[in-house]
């Protein structure tokens, strides 16, 4: 009864079939279809009503999906069929209950061979019901595409009817076997050669559905033609040249202007292009208050043929439309680089659409691709994906509900300890890391993971070992001599700290980033007044304003605050940290008070109160005004969308802010 060939393949005809998949994979990847895009089919037996009814829409099953393997089994032991179907695209498992209600009825048989096979694979079962119905099953080993259904048969029954004969004729025996059978609605056990029926009933198998996601509070976007792609593993944003409009040669990325870029690719002759680049020309001081730059990039100058590119018509756009972000025009180079992102991605090879975008992370890694227009509605919440957490962009990556079957396969010792950290499971993530290192060197990743995890924890002599162990191995990680330093200072070795930080300093006129890492570096060492100057080099007065504040000179920082805020009265962050020191920082009296009020009350309305660190801001704020109640409430509604966003810092602090507020007390910092 096997289904596979029982012939050993001829060798070249391997080689031929192996070549044809290399065919067949290079034409997927061009945008062609293993299914011809055809929906699933299913046909409904009408008995001799006139043969098969295409029932497929009216089952639900015509899913527009390249499926492969069928099973059929009584999952959820009700008495009716239920299906499991593979699949070549997502979702690669569907799980199909039968729900429909009807007053049928069933019974379920499970063989076993004695004198033939155990499993009983080639069995016959013949039943005979009161109305003279004759109905047969046989039990097959496999069935379908690399298949295999349940071995327990399952008769379906009319409400009225009996079993008058049931018998089975075993592999082997000529004669059949009768087994009689009194109630339906059971499932029993046939052994050969018994002739008894013994009762079976199993508890049904648990059906784990999966539950929308309450990881990631970033909304999906609905089925159409334009596709959102959310990278779990970020490629490097390629390096490419640009011409401005203004003639001038420039280049990405620019280290002068660190920061997350949405690189967005754009026609004058498309309408939706130019419908996508006025929508992000609205939300321009929303999107630059996150920090977002736009570098929107005319592609009118790629001609077909060799032709001679007319700019006039992109000129005058730009012209008319004056958009607030960096407009451009690349060649086919630059495009080419771009598309070889979303190829080494999802192997595709065809051409991008209009417009395309590319939404680039702080670090230079592509977070997002765009595939057609993308709202600025939508990248306001995608840029804070940006610095969500591992299992938050997990969640986003996925267009539909489900489980991914990580746990099938083979993790590395990092990606281990890494999940391990994220569990809080500290201990458990340092023992996973020290034996991996303990067996061969390590990669720089294994060791930075390694200093980073022990200077969390304060263990800082650990944590210099093995930074300088990255240092060690690549003496050019300029970034290293700021996590170092700190380490360094913080076991007491202050001298070779400092001597840490001024390296950095030296590679900070390369790389301005880290005048701000140094910035951040000195805050927590302690040394707000340093700290002060590192972010004065590194031009960033809204951190300035921080270190002042942390430094003890709140009036000076707030006033600093108040000045970037008139510069640009839409820059949310600015104004949540402005309320925040307002409502944490003793000695402003009422007048702080009701400012920072005004400024969080206003944020929480421009933002739906659905902003975890407003709503933290919020609370506080009541609670320096003795409203404990409501501190505590917008504390738990902050600390809700926190995790479900995956800010586990926040939600740390959330906690203690909690139990502050329980005990009455406004939460005040030094």
């Amino acid at each position: 009864m096997a289904q596979s060939p029982l012939e050993v393949t001829p060798a070249d005809a391997a080689e031929d079939y192996m070549a044809n998949w290399d065919a067949l994979s290079t034409m997927i990847a061009q945008g062609r279809s293993f299914s011809g895009r055809e929906r699933h089919c299913a046909f409904l037996n009408t008995c001799g009503a006139g043969g098969f009814a295409d029932v497929s829409a009216a089952t639900g099953l015509d899913f527009a999906a390249d499926g492969r393997g069928l099973a059929v089994t009584d999952w959820d032991g009700d008495g009716d069929l239920d299906l499991w179907i593979t699949q070549r695209n997502g979702p690669r498992i569907r799980f199909l209950r039968n729900d429909v209600s009807v007053r049928n009825r069933h019974v379920a048989l499970r063989l076993e061979g004695t004198a033939c096979n155990r499993d009983a694979i080639g069995a016959q079962v013949r039943l005979t019901t009161s109305s003279d119905r004759k109905l047969v099953r046989t039990l097959r080993a496999g069935e379908g595409f690399l298949s295999q259904s349940s071995k327990v048969l399952l008769f379906g029954l009319l409400p009225d009817e009996a079993i008058e004969e049931l018998s089975v004729a075993w592999p082997g025996n000529r004669a059949p076997e009768l087994f009689p059978v009194e109630q339906v609605g059971h499932r029993y056990h046939l052994q050969q050669g018994r002739g008894i029926a013994a009762l079976d009933d199993r508890q049904p198998a648990a059906i784990r559905t999966p539950a929308p996601s309450e990881t990631s509070a970033v909304a999906r976007t609905s089925p159409s033609a334009s596709r959102r792609l959310v990278l779990i593993r970020r490629p490097e944003a390629p390096e490419f040249s640009y011409v401005t409009f203004a003639g001038d040669l420039a280049s990405f990325p620019n280290a002068e202007k660190p920061g997350p870029v949405l690189i967005n690719l754009w026609a004058s002759w498309c309408a939706p292009c130019v419908a996508e680049l006025e929508d992000l020309s609205e939300a321009h001081e929303e999107l630059a208050a996150k920090g977002l730059r736009i570098l929107a990039l005319s592609t009118d100058a790629i001609t077909e043929d060799g032709e001679k590119p007319d700019l006039s018509r992109a000129k005058a756009l730009v012209a008319r439309g004056n958009y607030p972000h960096a407009m451009g025009v690349v060649d086919d180079g630059a495009v080419q680089v771009l598309t070889k992102v979303l190829y080494d991605v999802i192997a595709s090879q065809r051409p991008l659409p209009l417009p395309t975008s590319f939404l680039v992370d702080a670090r230079g890694k592509v977070g997002l691709i765009y595939l057609g227009p993308v709202t600025s509605e939508q990248l306001l919440k995608d840029i804070d994906l940006l610095n969500a957490s591992p299992k938050a962009v997990e969640a986003a990556s996925f267009p539909f509900a489900g489980r991914n079957g990580i746990e099938l396969f083979t993790l590395t010792p990092l990606a281990f300890a890494q999940a391990y950290e994220a569990g809080g499971y500290v201990d458990d993530a340092r023992r996973t890391m020290s034996e991996r290192l303990d067996a061969a060197p390590g990669t720089l990743q294994e060791l930075y993971f390694l200093g980073a995890l022990e200077q969390s924890q304060s263990n800082w002599t650990a944590a210099v070992r093995a930074y300088e162990a990255v240092l060690q191995r690549s003496p050019d990680q300029s970034a290293i001599h700021v996590p170092l330093g700190v380490a360094l200072w913080q076991s007491g070795r202050r001298e070779e700290a400092r001597r840490h930080f001024a390296e950095a300093a030296e590679h900070a006129r390369d790389r301005p980033a880290l005048w701000t890492d140094l910035g951040r570096a000195h805050l927590q060492i302690d040394l707000a007044d340093e700290a002060v100057a590192y972010f004065k080099r590194g031009d960033r007065r809204d951190h300035v304003a921080g270190a002042l504040i942390a430094a003890g000179k709140t009036a000076e920082g707030c006033t600093l605050y108040e000045a970037l805020l008139r510069e640009n009265p839409e820059n949310h962050q600015v104004a949540n940290q402005l309320a925040w020191a307002l409502a944490t920082r003793s000695g402003g009296g009422p007048a702080a008070t009701d400012r920072a009020l005004e400024l969080a009350g206003r944020l929480g309305e421009l933002t739906a109160f659905r902003d975890p660190r407003v709503l933290d801001t919020l609370g506080a704020v009541h609670a320096l005004r003795g409203d404990f109640e409501e501190a505590i409430r917008l504390a738990l509604k902050s600390r809700r969308l926190a995790r479900a966003t995956g800010q586990s810092e926040l939600v740390a602090a959330l906690e203690k802010r909690l139990r502050a507020y329980e005990a009455e007390s406004p939460w005040l910092e030094k």
